[in-house]
Protein backbone atom coordinates (compact mmCIF):
# COMPACT_ATOMS: atom_id res chain seq x y z
CA UNK A 1 0.00 0.00 0.00
CA UNK A 2 1.55 3.35 -1.03
CA UNK A 3 1.56 6.55 0.96
CA UNK A 4 -2.07 7.78 1.07
CA UNK A 5 -3.01 10.55 -1.35
CA UNK A 6 -4.70 13.05 0.94
CA UNK A 7 -5.60 16.70 0.30
CA UNK A 8 -2.47 17.61 2.27
CA UNK A 9 -0.35 15.35 0.05
CA UNK A 10 -1.83 16.88 -3.10
CA UNK A 11 -1.19 20.39 -1.77
CA UNK A 12 2.45 19.57 -0.93
CA UNK A 13 2.94 18.07 -4.38
CA UNK A 14 1.54 21.19 -6.08
CA UNK A 15 3.83 23.41 -4.00
CA UNK A 16 6.82 21.22 -4.83
CA UNK A 17 5.92 21.47 -8.52
CA UNK A 18 6.45 25.23 -8.30
CA UNK A 19 9.98 24.58 -7.02
CA UNK A 20 10.88 21.73 -9.38
CA UNK A 21 8.58 19.65 -11.52
CA UNK A 22 11.15 16.87 -11.84
CA UNK A 23 11.58 16.71 -8.07
CA UNK A 24 7.79 16.59 -7.63
CA UNK A 25 7.66 13.64 -10.03
CA UNK A 26 10.36 11.88 -8.02
CA UNK A 27 8.45 12.55 -4.78
CA UNK A 28 5.30 11.07 -6.29
CA UNK A 29 7.19 7.95 -7.37
CA UNK A 30 8.69 7.52 -3.91
CA UNK A 31 5.21 7.89 -2.37
CA UNK A 32 3.84 5.17 -4.66
CA UNK A 33 6.67 2.74 -3.83
CA UNK A 34 6.68 3.42 -0.09
CA UNK A 35 5.07 0.87 2.26
CA UNK A 36 4.06 2.96 5.29
CA UNK A 37 2.35 0.03 6.98
CA UNK A 38 5.70 -1.64 7.77
CA UNK A 39 7.64 1.32 9.17
CA UNK A 40 7.52 2.78 12.65
CA UNK A 41 6.56 6.26 11.45
CA UNK A 42 2.98 7.35 10.81
CA UNK A 43 1.88 8.02 7.22
CA UNK A 44 1.36 11.71 8.07
CA UNK A 45 4.90 11.99 9.42
CA UNK A 46 6.28 10.12 6.39
CA UNK A 47 4.52 12.60 4.12
CA UNK A 48 6.01 15.52 6.03
CA UNK A 49 9.48 13.99 5.89
CA UNK A 50 9.18 13.14 2.20
CA UNK A 51 8.24 16.66 1.20
CA UNK A 52 10.80 18.21 3.52
CA UNK A 53 13.56 16.21 1.83
CA UNK A 54 12.18 16.74 -1.67
CA UNK A 55 11.85 20.48 -1.18
CA UNK A 56 15.52 20.56 -0.15
CA UNK A 57 16.41 18.57 -3.30
CA UNK A 58 14.34 20.84 -5.54
CA UNK A 59 15.88 23.93 -3.93
CA UNK A 60 19.34 22.41 -4.34
CA UNK A 61 20.22 22.95 -0.69
CA UNK A 62 23.68 22.08 0.51
CA UNK A 63 24.10 18.43 1.59
CA UNK A 64 20.43 17.63 0.91
CA UNK A 65 21.35 14.36 -0.79
CA UNK A 66 23.18 13.13 2.32
CA UNK A 67 20.14 13.87 4.48
CA UNK A 68 17.86 12.14 1.97
CA UNK A 69 20.22 9.14 1.92
CA UNK A 70 19.90 8.74 5.68
CA UNK A 71 16.10 8.86 5.48
CA UNK A 72 15.85 6.46 2.53
CA UNK A 73 18.27 4.01 4.13
CA UNK A 74 16.25 4.03 7.35
CA UNK A 75 13.12 3.25 5.34
CA UNK A 76 14.93 0.45 3.52
CA UNK A 77 16.18 -1.08 6.80
CA UNK A 78 12.59 -1.05 8.12
CA UNK A 79 11.21 -2.59 4.91
CA UNK A 80 9.39 0.52 3.68
CA UNK A 81 11.43 0.43 0.45
CA UNK A 82 13.82 -2.07 -1.02
CA UNK A 83 17.50 -1.16 -0.86
CA UNK A 84 17.52 -1.12 -4.66
CA UNK A 85 14.64 1.37 -4.73
CA UNK A 86 16.36 3.57 -2.16
CA UNK A 87 19.56 3.57 -4.23
CA UNK A 88 17.69 4.38 -7.43
CA UNK A 89 15.80 7.25 -5.83
CA UNK A 90 19.00 8.58 -4.30
CA UNK A 91 20.79 8.53 -7.65
CA UNK A 92 17.94 10.45 -9.26
CA UNK A 93 17.83 12.94 -6.40
CA UNK A 94 21.58 13.55 -6.70
CA UNK A 95 21.13 14.45 -10.36
CA UNK A 96 18.40 16.94 -9.44
CA UNK A 97 20.13 18.46 -6.40
CA UNK A 98 23.01 20.04 -8.24
CA UNK A 99 26.62 20.23 -7.05
CA UNK A 100 25.84 21.76 -3.65
CA UNK A 101 23.41 18.94 -2.88
CA UNK A 102 26.14 16.33 -2.97
CA UNK A 103 28.91 18.15 -1.10
CA UNK A 104 30.34 15.62 1.37
CA UNK A 105 30.14 16.31 5.10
Amino acid sequence: MPLPVTPSYEHCLRVLCTVSEDTAQLAARIAVELHPQVVSTSPAALQTQLFHHMHAIGSQQSRCVSRLAGWLNTLARQGGLSHKQAATFLTEAAALAGPSGVIPD
